[in-house]
């Protein structure tokens, strides 16, 4: 029997507030796709992801083993903000 197929749930996008740009890098175990506010980003690891600074819902999704967590992260302008979780727990 198959697990069922989960989705990222669509809420409103969160507004990044103005200012400039900083980096995100993004990896888990195992991997999982990546939804930044809404928007598919692709799967990890993913490297020097340019974004808005501000506050921003990640969604990383991984039907395979029933994995959906959300998680909040802030870019700062010209920063690198790097996320490493492991979700097999």
């Amino acid at each position: 029997v198959r697990p069922p197929i989960m989705r990222p749930v669509m809420r409103p996008v969160m507004r990044p507030a103005a200012g400039g740009i900083g980096t995100l890098r993004i990896g888990t175990k195992p991997w999982t796709k990546v939804y930044i506010n809404g928007k598919h980003y692709g799967t990890t690891p993913l490297m020097n992801l340019k974004l808005k600074t501000g506050r921003h819902r990640v969604v990383l999704l991984n039907n395979n083993f029933g994995i959906r967590k959300t998680i909040y992260v802030t870019i700062r302008k010209g920063a690198t903000t790097t996320v490493i979780r492991d979700l097999r727990k």
